[in-house]
C-alpha cells in the first residue's frame, strides 16, 4: 500500500489533541485538492474550534483521533453555520468510524495498527466494545487485501501493546493458520518478513498460553503454517534467513520446543529454482544465520535445487565467500558433489569445478578452502 499521512493522531495531553484538531489542512482527506465545500469547511475551523476548546481534555483527544470524522463535521458546519448541533453530530459519528474504508479501503484501525499507533487502536476496540461492535471489529478482515488485523497489528512490535494481540489471538486462535492476504502470507509470514522481532515473540507466547486441548489438533495447522511458501515462494523462515535474524531463530526454536512440532528447515518447492533458507542466507552472506541453521536447525547441507543441481556451498563459491565456504565444509558439504542427478544437468559443475573455471570473487582463497583435506 501507498505511503501516506498517518491518518491517525495520539495526542498526550490537551495541547497536542488541539493542534492535532487545527491542523485541517494536514488531514488525509484534504491533501488531495480541495472544492469549494471544503474552503468553507477550513474557513469555519475557527468557530468550531472554539466550540471544541469548551469541551473536557478527555473529549478533545477523542475527536483528536478522528480527524477524518471533525473534517466531515466542518463541511456540515459550512451548510449548517450552527456550532453546536455540528459538534454533537461527530460525536454521534464516531462509533460509525469504525467501519468506514477511506480511500485505500482500510478502516481506521487498520491504519492505526498499520502505522503502528497501537495507542489508537486499543482506543478503538474500547470504543467498539463500548457500543457493543467488539466482536465484528476483532474479526474484520479487509475484502481488498485479505489481511487480518492480527496482520497489521505486527507493526505494533512493543509488549506495551500485547493486550491488543491477546484480544485478537483469544478472539480467533485459529486466524494465525487459517487467514492468508493475497500475497500468501500468513501472520508468521508477516512478522518475519516486516521484522517485526518482539511482535513474533509475543504471538508465539499466546499461543504456548493457550489450553493444550485447543491446541491438541491446531499443531499440524501450525506446521503447516510455519512451513507454507507465499506468492513469492517465501517460508517464514526464508524472511529470517533474509534478514539475518538469529533472535528470531531462537524465538521460533523455543516455541517449537514447547509445542513439540517438528518443522523442515529446507522447506521450498523441491521442483524449482527457489533456495533453501539456507541457501538464501548464503546467498545474502547472513554468516551467524547459517551458523545457527546448520547447528541447530537440522538442515541437509546436500540439499539441492532439483532443476541445476546447486547446494548452498554452489552459492557460497559463486557469491565468494570463504568464510561461508569453510563453515558449510565444517558441516560436510562435498566441494566435488555429483549425484546421479547431476549428470543429467547440462554443463553441471561441482563447487571446487565452479570455484576453478568461473570468474569469482576471492577466486583463490575459496579455492584453497575447497582443496584442503
Amino acid at each position: 500500500m501507498a505511503t501516506e499521512t498517518v491518518f491517525l493522531v495520539a495526542p498526550i495531553d490537551k495541547g497536542d489533541a488541539l493542534n492535532a484538531f487545527s491542523s485541517i489542512d494536514t488531514w488525509p482527506s484534504l491533501q488531495n485538492g480541495s472544492d469549494p465545500q471544503d474552503e468553507l469547511a477550513v474557513q469555519s475551523a475557527g468557530q468550531v474550534l472554539q466550540a471544541f476548546c469548551k469541551m473536557p481534555p478527555n473529549v478533545q483527544k477523542e475527536f483528536a483521533e478522528y480527524p477524518g470524522i471533525v473534517k466531515l463535521g466542518l463541511e456540515k458546519y459550512a451548510e449548517s453555520g450552527d456550532a453546536s448541533s455540528t459538534v454533537e453530530w461527530i460525536v454521534s459519528q464516531i462509533p460509525s468510524m469504525l467501519f468506514r474504508t477511506d480511500r485505500t479501503g482500510y478502516i481506521p484501525i487498520e491504519a492505526a495498527l498499520e502505522s503502528g499507533n497501537g495507542a489508537a487502536a486499543r482506543m478503538m476496540l474500547n470504543e467498539a466494545e463500548r457500543v457493543g461492535s467488539l466482536d465484528r471489529l476483532l474479526g474484520y478482515r479487509n475484502a481488498r487485501y485479505g489481511h487480518t488485523l492480527m496482520m497489521l497489528a505486527v507493526h505494533l512490535n512493543s509488549r506495551d501493546f500485547a493486550d491488543i494481540f491477546e484480544r485478537l489471538l483469544n478472539f480467533d486462535p485459529t486466524s494465525v493458520h487459517r487467514c492468508y492476504d493475497l500475497d500468501g502470507c500468513n501472520v508468521f509470514h508477516r512478522c518475519t518478513k516486516s521484522k517485526s522481532c518482539t511482535s513474533l515473540q509475543i504471538i508465539f507466547g499466546l499461543l504456548i498460553n493457550l489450553s493444550s486441548v485447543f491446541l491438541k489438533d491446531k499443531i499440524r495447522h501450525l506446521k503447516d503454517a510455519l512451513e507454507m511458501t507465499d506468492s513469492k515462494k517465501y517460508t517464514p523462515l526464508h524472511y529470517i534467513a533474509l534478514d539475518g535474524n538469529v533472535e528470531m531463530l531462537e524465538s521460533l526454536q523455543r516455541f517449537l520446543r514447547h509445542k513439540n512440532i517438528n518443522i523442515s528447515f529446507d522447506a521450498c518447492f523441491k521442483d524449482s529454482r527457489l533456495l533453501t533458507p539456507l541457501m538464501l542466507g548464503v546467498q545474502n552472506g547472513q554468516f551467524e544465520v547459517c551458523k545457527w541453521l546448520l547447528e541447530n536447525g537440522s538442515v541437509d547441507v546436500h540439499f539441492k535445487q532439483h532443476s541445476t543441481c546447486l547446494t548452498a556451498l554452489h552459492f557460497a563459491v559463486r557469491a565468494g565467500n570463504p568464510e561461508l565456504i569453510s563453515l558449510l565444509m565444517k558441516h560436510g558439504a562435498d566441494p566435488e558433489y555429483i549425484d546421479s542427478e547431476c549428470d543429467g544437468v547440462a554443463d553441471y559443475k561441482t563447487p571446487l569445478g565452479m570455484a576453478q573455471t568461473e570468474d569469482i570473487p576471492n577466486k583463490q582463497a575459496c579455492i584453497k578452502i575447497l582443496t584442503r583435506s
